[in-house]
């Protein structure tokens, strides 16, 4: 059956490729040019036993602050915007121009002491979420929790120098050894987080992810579950190497803009395409319902409108069927069935076998095509796809929390679900509590 709808994709993936072959040339020239440009100025470089380096970190502390400052305004000139990942993550990691240099300092030595903790090998590692960028309804980002993903080639053998090294970051299962573990990371999204990590001041929570498995990912959506926290804002502290990797975070920033634009109206505004994108990971967890703050969204993109322009302003400028006023701060899509099939057959693969699924009847396999033509010159194309796209989510959502007493073990899993609670009931509105 899966064979039968990968033939019947490749029609439709034909114009991807076109995509990504463009992509590639444009990329493969950039890398050329200077394999580390500007985020070369913060350099994380020990040793490997092989005698290969580390990926160039960006949380050197070795920088001076003016340094660190003088960097971001280097970085964020408009010749550099689109050097190496085009609207990539934020450059230089993401810091403001505005940033309390005391602060920038700090948070930089904090990441590099925790990145020299744990184990060598680690190929990308970004910080993510409240602890990281500023939320609506949070005083400080140094009240949360700080959640970092490390992405690695081998999570066997990463696991196993992190028992050794770390093992109180573990639950029961590191009594089982780096197998056990490397095999309970395979299930659900992939994803295996040690969290409530006290770490000096802070509490962390960081989840380890294989290659191969976040490029299928970011390419396909087979889960939406990291690729999804890569739709919003990012502080890389360990630097991609790996080309395809690279290749993939950018492809996953386009197939954000084309679900997106898929659901918005004619006209909207530019603060409602990045709502409509954080959310596209978020509709369909179940834990939006229990365990979450409902009004998450809209706190992650109110304060942080500049960091999601730099993400996805390069994209949207670049599109076809799509205008942005930008004196208005408004976005006009031409409101036809042609927009809406460019769009359809550039979504990412699982997406696309779902929409051919759901068109799918015993004894009829229609053309992937023929079915994108259907749903584009449907009034409810819009909701057909906001659905397929929430059942991936709500698949890995309920898989990936499920392993969360394996991987957390009971007290830490009744903690950070006693958390999550008191989240989600301080989000709900006060004549939703008084009802």
């Amino acid at each position: 059956m899966i064979s039968a709808a990968r033939c019947l994709l490749f029609p439709c993936r034909i114009a991807w490729r076109e995509v990504l072959s463009k992509q590639n040339c444009v990329l493969s020239q950039a890398l050329q040019k200077q394999q580390l440009l500007h985020f070369s100025s913060a350099t994380y470089s020990h040793q490997h036993s092989l005698h290969r380096r580390k990926p160039k970190s960006l949380a050197d502390p070795s920088l001076s602050c003016e340094h660190q400052k003088r960097s971001w305004h280097q970085s964020n000139q408009g010749h550099y915007v689109q050097r190496r990942f085009s609207s990539f993550h934020s450059s230089s990691p993401g810091l403001d121009p505005e940033a309390d240099l005391a602060e920038v300092s700090s948070m930089s030595q904090l990441y590099y002491r925790i990145l020299e903790s744990v184990p060598e090998g680690i190929q990308m590692a970004f910080a993510y979420g409240s602890g990281v960028y500023k939320q609506a309804g949070h005083n400080s980002t140094k009240e949360n929790m700080l959640d970092l993903i490390f992405v690695v080639d081998d999570p066997h053998a990463w696991h196993n120098q992190n028992i050794q090294r770390n093992r109180g970051h573990y639950s029961f299962l590191r009594v089982f050894g780096s197998r056990a573990v490397s095999h309970v990371q395979d299930l659900g999204a992939g994803v295996y987080f040690n969290t409530l990590v006290p770490f000096e001041d802070r509490v962390i929570k960081y989840g380890v992810i294989s290659t191969d498995r976040l490029i299928t990912d970011l390419l396909d959506w087979e889960t939406l579950y990291i690729s999804g926290r890569l739709h919003k804002p990012i502080r890389l502290l360990v630097l991609p190497s790996n080309h395809d990797l690279i290749q993939a975070m950018q492809v996953n920033l386009q197939s954000a803009v084309h679900a997106a634009l898929l659901l918005l109206p004619e006209e909207f505004c530019e603060e409602a395409l990045y709502t409509t994108i954080a959310g596209l990971s978020y509709n369909g967890d179940f834990r939006m319902v229990v365990g979450e703050d409902r009004n998450k969204v809209a706190n992650i993109v109110s304060p942080n409108i500049p960091h999601f322009r730099r993400l996805y302003q390069p994209i949207v400028d670049s599109a076809v069927h799509v205008h942005w006023h930008h004196a208005q701060g408004r976005l006009e899509q031409d409101p036809n069935h042609i927009t809406q099939f460019h769009h359809l057959q550039l979504l990412p693969k699982t997406v696309l076998m779902l929409l051919q699924e759901n068109r799918t009847r015993p004894g009829s396999h229609p053309d992937l095509e023929e079915v994108l033509m259907i749903y584009a010159n449907s009034s409810h194309c819009d909701d057909t796809v906001a659905r397929v796209i929430a059942h991936i989510v709500w698949r890995s959502s309920v898989s990936q929390s499920a392993k969360t007493s394996l991987t957390a073990g009971a007290r830490k899993s009744v903690v950070y679900t006693f958390k999550k609670l008191k989240k989600m009931w301080k989000g709900k509105p006060k004549r939703e509590m008084m009802a």
